[in-house]
């Protein structure tokens, strides 16, 4: 994996800085997932980033749009997730829905159902100096699946992970991905 400076991808890590500041600041739920969650485990930044991918505990959603929205960021609602943009960067904002054993999380195109664990086992690592929280190796492994970066893929799949929690997510992939968002209706969020 390559090496990225702090420069290449300065603005969408200073929405990075500005969402986890803020998480720590009011005590919210949160995961990092997706690149920027490989990159603190690699260590450094391998790759420019097109954003950034956040899990919410339900509990601190709303809570969480609303700090968001009085901190500068437009809030917008695009069927089953959120996603916010400031200085254009965006942040998909995942919704975890707590099941007693598991955590839920629904899009168009899929239902999940993750032992919690997963994300409760989370590690705070650093990166480029800011700390954050990301899930277990097990929800990395998870998320990495299809990405479109092979060498995040790669990367994770040499990470130590517990196999029999691993099987233990379940994934009901129901419809075709482009076909179930193409006509989602998108709402921009305000708050008072």
């Amino acid at each position: 994996m390559g090496e990225y400076t702090l420069a290449m991808v300065n603005d969408v890590f200073g929405v990075l800085r500005a969402v986890v500041q803020l998480c720590e600041r009011r005590h919210f739920r949160y995961w990092v997932v997706g690149g920027f969650a490989v990159d603190a485990k690699v260590g450094h930044i391998t790759r420019t980033h097109g954003d950034v991918d956040v899990c919410m505990h339900e509990q601190d959603m709303q809570d969480f749009l609303q700090a968001c929205f009085a901190d500068g960021f437009r809030v917008t609602q695009q069927g089953l997730k959120y996603v916010l943009y400031k200085s254009d960067c965006k942040v998909d904002v995942f919704e975890l829905f707590d099941r007693g054993l598991y955590y839920e999380r629904e899009r168009e195109w899929f239902h999940a159902k993750y032992p919690k664990e997963i994300f409760d086992r989370c590690q705070v690592l650093k990166l480029e100096g800011l700390p954050f929280r990301i899930p277990s190796n097990e929800a990395l492994r998870y998320y990495v699946v299809k990405t479109v970066h092979p060498d995040d893929r790669t990367f994770v799949d040499q990470l130590p992970f517990n196999a029999e929690l691993y099987e233990k997510i379940q994934y009901n992939e129901f419809a075709d991905y482009h076909e179930s968002t193409k006509d989602v209706e998108s709402k921009e969020l305000t708050f008072s």
